[in-house]
Parts: C-alpha cells; sequence; structure tokens
C-alpha cells in the first residue's frame, strides 16, 4: 500500500476518504473541511501521548503518526465499502518495541522529575534550616566556642596571653553578631594586672553591663574585692566599674560562663556575675 499524499495536494470533492491514524472505525463524519481539524487535533494528541519531551512534534513512532487523507467520489461508494462523502479513521497500535520505548521514557521522565522535585525540596530545607539557626539569639557554651570565632592567643598590656578555651562563654544575637569572654592565663603578668585581669572580653555590638555603655571592642575584665567588676582598655587603663552580685543557689559554678536571664544575660565568675544586654 502506498503512502497517503498530503492533504494540500489533494481536492476533497476527489479524494477517497481513509485516514491511516488502536483499532477504531468511525463511520459517521463526513468528509469536509472541519475533518481537517479533527484529524490535526487528533494527530497532536497522539504526538504528545509518545512523545520523549512536553513538545509534540520531537519523537513519534512512525506507526503511531497519522497518515489521512480524505476522499470523496462524487456520490459513489468508496472501494473500502463505505457510502461516499464519509470518513474512515484507522489507528494502528504500536508494537511491542514502541510501547516498551514508550515506557521506558515516561519511567525516565517520572525519575528525572523525583529528582528534580527532591533537589529542590532539599534546597529549600537547607536553606530554612541554616536560615533558622543564623535568626536564633542564643547564649553560647564552651563547645560552641572555637578558634574561628574567638583567638587562642589574646593580646593585652603589651604581652600575649593563652585562652583557657574549656572556660568560654558568649552571646550569639540573630543577626550573627557576638560577644565573647574568655579566661586567660595571666601568670606573665605582673602582680598589680594580675588582680584585676582575669578574662578577655570581645564585643562586635554596644552593650550596658549595670547602667554602664560600652561600646564595640575587646577589653580586658575581672572582678575584684569589694563586690566589683572592673573593665580595662587593651592598656590596662580603667574604663568603669560596676557593681557584681552572687549567686548562692548556683549549684555548679565554674570559672567562667554566660546564661540567659529574662531577657538579659549573666557573665559569671564561679558565683559572682554582672548583667548585661545589648543597647539600642
Amino acid at each position: 500500500m502506498g503512502v497517503p499524499p498530503e492533504p494540500s495536494s489533494l481536492t476533497l470533492s476527489k479524494i477517497t476518504c481513509i485516514a491511516l491514524v488502536p483499532q477504531v472505525r468511525v463511520r459517521s463524519l463526513d468528509a469536509n473541511p472541519g475533518i481537517l481539524t479533527l484529524v490535526s487535533a487528533l494527530r497532536s494528541f497522539f504526538a504528545l501521548a509518545f512523545s520523549a519531551s512536553p513538545r509534540a512534534d520531537t519523537f513519534v513512532p512512525n506507526s503511531v503518526a497519522l497518515c489521512y487523507c480524505l476522499c470523496h467520489s462524487h456520490g459513489k461508494p468508496s472501494t473500502v465499502g463505505e457510502s461516499a462523502g464519509r470518513l474512515e479513521l484507522v489507528i494502528p497500535k504500536p508494537n511491542a518495541a514502541e510501547e516498551s520505548a514508550a515506557k521506558e521514557i515516561r519511567e525516565m521522565n517520572r525519575s528525572t522529575i523525583l529528582t528534580k522535585l527532591t533537589v529542590v525540596i532539599f534546597t529549600v530545607l537547607l536553606f530554612a534550616v541554616a536560615g533558622a539557626a543564623a535568626g536564633t539569639e542564643t547564649a553560647l557554651k564552651a563547645s560552641d566556642i572555637t578558634s574561628k570565632i574567638f583567638p587562642e592567643q589574646v593580646f593585652f598590656r603589651g604581652q600575649v596571653a593563652p585562652v583557657q578555651m574549656r572556660n568560654t562563654g558568649g552571646v550569639r544575637f540573630s543577626d550573627d553578631m557576638f560577644v565573647l569572654a574568655g579566661m586567660v592565663d595571666s601568670s606573665g603578668y605582673s602582680t598589680a594586672i594580675r588582680q584585676k585581669y582575669q578574662a578577655y572580653f570581645i564585643s562586635e555590638v554596644p552593650l550596658e553591663i549595670s547602667g554602664q555603655k560600652l561600646p564595640p571592642g575587646a577589653y580586658g575584665i575581672g572582678f575584684i574585692s569589694g563586690e566589683k567588676f572592673i573593665v580595662m582598655d587593651l592598656g590596662a587603663h580603667d574604663l568603669f566599674q560596676v557593681d557584681s552580685s552572687k549567686d548562692s543557689e548556683m549549684k555548679r559554678p565554674v570559672p567562667l560562663q554566660v546564661v540567659s536571664s529574662g531577657g538579659k544575660y549573666r557573665l559569671y565568675a564561679g558565683r559572682s556575675f554582672v548583667e548585661f544586654a545589648r543597647a539600642q
């Protein structure tokens, strides 16, 4: 059987009505220009059904491609036994190889979609977790503080001293700004400095400590006799002193820690502490 000619090369009044397009016969459709629209729509549907991509014209098995022509034999019955002016649609079923190929393509497309969806969900969750972590204000324990954010050796009054990283604490604010403190080994300093200089204090934000304002910077701090807390610049010059308090209810005092307390924070050395908060 020859290949049917393209519809554009035939005249509707002289074409026998046969369309090769699973075994379905439609006997009551008149061969008129409206049939062209119907056949074109069917061709697009089958092309999409067996296509490897969303485009309808990228892959259609040969035996499913719609080869059609419209026939009209001047009122005489056609050779296929149908009355004149009728359209016969014959759609061959795809063979096993084509069905297997189409199934594989559908499975590949489904697998690709699932993979992409998994990546998108994982990325969204990753950013959500990172955003939540970055947006949480919290007090930091010694286990949270590493040399990446707090130096293991610090400079104060003309020399460097090691930090006791096991005795550190701080605060991470919701905008990822830090306040950090750590006990230092002050054995290399004079007696006068050792009495005041106990810990190294770093703040990236302005603070208020018991009514005193402290701008961002690095300082030497200590709890001294008379229930006082002292803050010094890096040259060991006194900046201010404030009263400290005792927490007699603390069960397990440690050399240094920072804990949250009703919207503020407490810097402890043993049972002694001062309260501080981020200044406006």
